[in-house]
């Protein structure tokens, strides 16, 4: 398995942020030497670009709606697979994705130090079997700001912060 060292993105992200903003060295710091093997990077990622914002309880839901897809036959089994996994549509000439930011055609690359950090936080709580499942068997969530076809096909779960659960 791969590991991620995330030491130069991150210290190039403190150098165009900034050396005046202390908070953003002090996570630098803290970030500088996490080695993370594929499934904790690819949970972060999707947290911070699902989940920015939103609560705890939030974050860690959409961590388990992912889990719950690995385990389910309906999805790859594995946690990268899922979160990047893609189909091209004809009518509408483009990739379709479950999670929208991973075909939006701008950077991947996190830019709020302190809320990656917390994002890489709770994906490794999660690789440690630290996290509670706040939502069950959900395989599927949404915002609150859209209503997605395929809501009415399953029973709602949960609503946290803008987002709502179903299974």
């Amino acid at each position: 398995m791969r590991t991620h060292y995330i030491v130069i993105i991150l210290s190039l992200s403190v150098f165009l942020v900034g050396f005046s903003q202390p908070s953003n060295q002090s996570i630098h710091q803290k970030i500088r030497f996490l080695e993370l093997d594929d499934d904790v990077y690819c949970h972060a990622q999707n947290l911070y670009f699902e989940t920015s914002g939103e609560p705890y309880k939030g974050k860690v839901a959409v961590i388990f709606v992912v889990s719950n897809r690995v385990k389910d036959i309906r999805w790859p089994n594995d946690v990268c697979e899922v979160i990047w996994q893609k189909k091209w549509k004809n009518k509408k000439r483009r990739y379709i994705s479950q999670f929208s930011w991973t075909t939006d055609g701008k950077s991947d690359t996190p830019r709020n130090l302190k809320e990656w950090y917390q994002c890489l936080l709770i994906a490794q709580a999660w690789k440690n079997n630290k996290l509670k499942n706040n939502i069950g068997n959900a395989t599927h969530y949404h915002s609150v700001t859209v209503k997605p076809w395929w809501r009415k096909k399953y029973q709602q779960v949960a609503a946290i912060g803008r987002h709502i659960f179903y299974e």
